[in-house]
C-alpha cells in the first residue's frame, strides 16, 4: 500500500487487528503474504492489469475490487470471487469462500499463452500493414 495509509483508515479498524498494512514487500515474501490472508482488496482506479489481483485470486482468496485493470477479464474465470469494493465491515473470516479458477483460466492467462496471443497480434498487424 505504500507508506502512510494508516492515516487514511479508521483507528478502530487497525486496532481490531483485522487489517494488515504492508507498505512494501519483496518478491520472495509474496507467497507468505498471500498465505496468511483470507481476502484481498484491489482498490486501483487506473491499473492497466493488476498482477496483484491475479496473484490474490490464484492463491484462493476472494477479492473486493474496483472495476479497473483486469477485473472485467477475470470475472468469468472466478465467478463469485470478485466482489464490489468496499467489503462489508461486519464480515468474518470464516464466512469467506475459497476460490478456484474456472476451467480454461491457466490456458488463457499463463505467460506462454499471453506471449503467443501477443505475437499473433503483432504478426497480423504487420501482415495487414504490408498489404497496403
Amino acid at each position: 500500500c505504500g507508506p502512510g495509509l494508516e492515516r487514511e483508515l479508521a483507528p478502530e479498524l487497525l486496532a481490531a487487528g483485522r487489517v494488515e498494512l504492508v507498505p512494501a514487500y519483496s518478491r520472495v515474501e509474496l507467497p507468505g503474504l498471500l498465505e496468511r490472508h483470507h481476502a484481498g482488496l484491489f482498490t486501483s482506479v487506473a491499473e492497466g492489469w493488476g498482477l496483484s489481483l491475479s496473484e490474490m485470486l490464484e492463491s484462493g482468496m476472494p477479492v473486493w475490487a474496483t472495476r479497473a485493470g483486469g477485473v472485467p477479464d477475470l470475472e468469468a474465470y472466478f465467478p463469485g470471487a470478485l466482489l464490489p469494493f468496499p467489503p462489508p465491515l461486519a464480515l468474518q473470516a470464516g464466512e469467506l469462500p475459497r476460490v478456484e479458477p474456472a476451467p480454461g483460466y491457466f490456458e488463457r492467462f499463463s505467460w506462454g499463452a499471453i506471449a503467443a496471443r501477443y505475437e499473433l497480434e503483432v504478426l497480423l498487424a504487420l501482415a495487414s500493414r504490408s498489404r497496403r
